[in-house]
């Protein structure tokens, strides 16, 4: 993978995994390779998924055929929530306290994270509601790569098929 790069990777799911919803995360040696992989829901098809890589070194990283990324798990539609119709009378106590923090506050707190953010061509109240959004979920961005945990409940592996290597030892 070239450095500071994502890519979208077909991976190869166990055969008797069976059909219906899954999600995918990523295995617990996945920061030792220096990679980071995001969660996903999937719906694999004929024993195939894809899954989302990121590269965030400055070199570029080489996977071996059959290198184990992630884990993939079923998943009950039961246990999935859709929300529609966002009603802002509905806030819970830490929305309501999101709002309440100043955007300079909310921009301090997001910066100490190691988020830089910049307007770009966000109209104000698009900024205003990233803003937010990141405030509100600071928790769940990862700050270095043992952030980035997994699981070792199921490994799955890259299958390149009859591709030649990109690399070989000599």
């Amino acid at each position: 993978m070239p450095p500071r790069s994502e890519a979208l990777v077909p991976v190869t799911v166990p055969s008797n995994f069976g059909l219906g919803l899954a999600i995918v995360e990523p295995a617990v040696n996945l920061h030792t390779k220096h990679l980071a992989l995001a969660k996903a829901i999937v719906l694999p098809k004929q024993d195939r998924t894809v899954c989302k890589l990121l590269n965030p070194t400055n070199s570029p990283i080489f996977l071996k055929r059959r290198s184990t990324i992630a884990v993939i798990n079923k998943l009950s539609i039961d246990s999935i929530n859709v929300i529609d119709n966002f009603d802002s009378s509905s806030l819970t106590s830490d929305e309501q306290e999101t709002e309440t923090v100043t955007l300079e506050e909310q921009l301090k707190v997001i910066k100490q994270r190691g988020i830089e953010l910049h307007r770009n061509g966000l109209t104000n109240e698009q900024y205003v509601k990233l803003v937010a959004l990141l405030y509100k979920n600071q928790d769940l961005f990862a700050t270095n790569m043992t952030d980035l945990v997994g699981t070792d409940v199921l490994y799955h592996s890259i299958d390149a098929g009859d591709a030649d290597p990109v690399r070989k030892r000599p």
